[in-house]
């Protein structure tokens, strides 16, 4: 049975978001953003913390600014897939 995404500390989190993003990987497939990952996902990175009109906001900007310049989505997906596949010390 899985951990209410809510419970969990934003290091086990993000521990869980690597495995899900792993076993997706070896699937063929790609993280998929359903309600257990986007919680894990507000968790992990400290988000699920904000006020959710800011956390809103942020979401807005960054859109905003992704369709203005769309090499920035490629950025991002580059530190996304950091976080969720460290490199080892």
């Amino acid at each position: 049975m899985a951990m209410d995404p809510l419970r969990q500390d934003q290091t086990s989190a993000r521990a869980y978001l690597r495995q899900a993003a792993a076993e997706a990987a070896r699937r063929g497939d790609r993280l998929r953003l359903d309600q257990h990952s986007a919680l894990l996902i507000l968790c992990a990175t400290g988000a699920a913390e904000l006020d959710p009109e800011v956390l809103v906001g942020l979401l807005v900007t960054g859109l905003e600014q992704a369709n203005l310049a769309p090499v920035l989505e490629a950025k991002w997906r580059q530190r996304g897939e950091a976080a969720l596949h460290p490199e080892p010390p």
